[in-house]
């Protein structure tokens, strides 16, 4: 059974690990290996000591990440797979409403974000675009408003 305390620790670890992962893909346009997976290896040891979730959960924590990843290799790159494995990692953190209300609030960011950015001329429709801060203010945004 997962408690209430086991929750908040880790909605606490999904959020640093976007702040880490935020600030490599602003920096260096691409997630940093080595934090994705000791991140990974932390939310398995978490599955471990505090119990798997429940299958019906378990497409909602997963399928929003593997459909990015899918998505990167279909759009060969155009969207980034590094965006997908993110995601992926998430669902060891969160529930899969969660994952989902955080995928659903970052689109709106990031394209909110993508659209001031073409009107200022800042960037090009082919532009690379570090989407993982999106996901954190998707994230924040998700859990003030207690989704």
């Amino acid at each position: 059974m997962i408690l209430a305390e086991d929750l908040t620790a880790c909605r606490t670890l999904a959020v640093l690990f976007l702040i880490l992962s935020s600030v490599s893909d602003l920096q260096e346009h691409e997630i940093d290996l080595k934090v994705l997976a000791l991140t990974v290896l932390t939310g398995l040891a978490g599955f471990f000591l505090m119990g798997f979730p429940s299958a019906a959960d378990l497409p909602g924590r997963f399928l929003p990440g593997a459909f990015l990843l899918l998505l990167s290799l279909l759009s060969k790159g155009a969207v980034g797979g590094g965006d997908g494995l993110v995601l992926l990692v998430l669902g060891f953190f969160l529930t899969g409403r969660e994952v989902f209300y955080t995928f659903f609030l970052a689109s709106l960011l990031g394209g909110a974000a993508g659209v001031v950015l073409l009107i200022k001329n800042r960037k090009d429709k082919k532009a690379e675009f570090p989407f993982v801060p999106a996901f954190l203010g998707g994230l924040l945004a998700a859990l003030c408003l207690g989704v």
